[in-house]
């Protein structure tokens, strides 16, 4: 009946207690991270910082915040070249990896021909394999190509056979679709571009935004590859940190830090649906 209540034993009440109880402490520890950095950014620097870290900041300093544009330098690079580095590494390279995998993703998922098989096996298989052991040789081939201190470094993300969730999502889009516009007159690529490629946007978009923000929050890449001369906000603000790890500019530090993660919660926050629902869509629609 409408409006009426589902009644529960004592026994799931206790269960649903207990988790409600369980989430309450897990959403705790992941915003407990961002109220320390916040208030640790308020704080007055040196020996003040050092000595009471977790006590609120009297008298909150909010001049942290505007000294992060003069004082966080890493390699003469200030925050605004920083970010801008971290603008072009995350979107450059994204534009890169998107461009080859959608296209090698729905040529191996609606062309038949040899080695197709190979293709996907190889690329199930390098899944399971440890990249670390991989490093040396990476960056053998990348300073013999000279893409070390460069912005050349982008085209590395071109790697990679294909994209599964691509491959997939390609596959729900029935054939129908391009034999129609073969009799039509329709090349290979036209199918692709106009047909193919308009229906796989929310697959894309979701690989987009996760790729975008995954290469900005990267540090490790940028540190080996591109720190001394192209630091990026992650890049920098590690570098930053070992640098201040004796000295008194911390509150530097977590404002520089607060202000790195607003661009990837903001890009999370404006497409979170598409992350979450549009990745199903697709088919023949009517």
């Amino acid at each position: 009946m409408k409006g009426s209540k589902i009644k529960r034993s004592i026994s799931q009440r206790v269960v649903f207690a207990v988790v409600f109880v369980l989430f309450c402490i897990y959403a705790i520890t992941l915003i407990y991270p961002y109220i320390f950095a916040f208030n640790a950014a308020l704080k007055e620097s040196g020996r003040v910082f050092t000595r009471d870290m977790v006590s609120l900041a009297k008298p909150a300093r909010w001049k942290n915040f505007v000294d992060v544009f003069g004082e966080f330098v890493v390699s003469d690079s200030g925050y605004f070249k920083m970010t801008w580095n971290s603008v072009w590494y995350s979107f450059g390279g994204t534009m890169v990896k998107l461009i080859t995998v959608t296209l090698s993703s729905y040529v191996v998922c609606k062309y038949r021909f040899k080695g197709r098989n190979l293709i996907y096996n190889t690329l199930i298989f390098t899944m399971v394999l440890p990249i670390v052991g991989s490093g040396p040789a990476m960056y053998k081939l990348l300073s013999d190509i000279n893409f070390i201190e460069s912005p050349m470094m982008i085209f590395t993300f071109a790697g990679g056979l294909m994209d599964l969730m691509l491959f997939a999502y390609f596959k729900s889009i029935p054939w129908e679709y391009a034999e129609a516009a073969f009799i039509d007159g329709a090349g290979h690529f036209k199918v692709f571009y106009k047909i193919m490629l308009p229906q796989a946007m929310p697959a894309i978009s979701v690989i987009f935004i996760m790729t975008v923000v995954s290469c900005w929050n990267d540090y490790s890449a940028p540190i080996l590859y591109m720190n001394e001369k192209y630091p990026t906000l992650a890049s920098g603000l590690y570098s930053f940190h070992e640098r201040i790890r004796y000295s008194h500019k911390h509150p530097i530090f977590f404002a520089g830090a607060l202000f790195a993660i607003l661009p990837p919660l903001a890009i999370f926050i404006a497409f979170q649906n598409s992350i979450m629902d549009k990745v199903f869509l697709g088919g023949l629609k009517g």
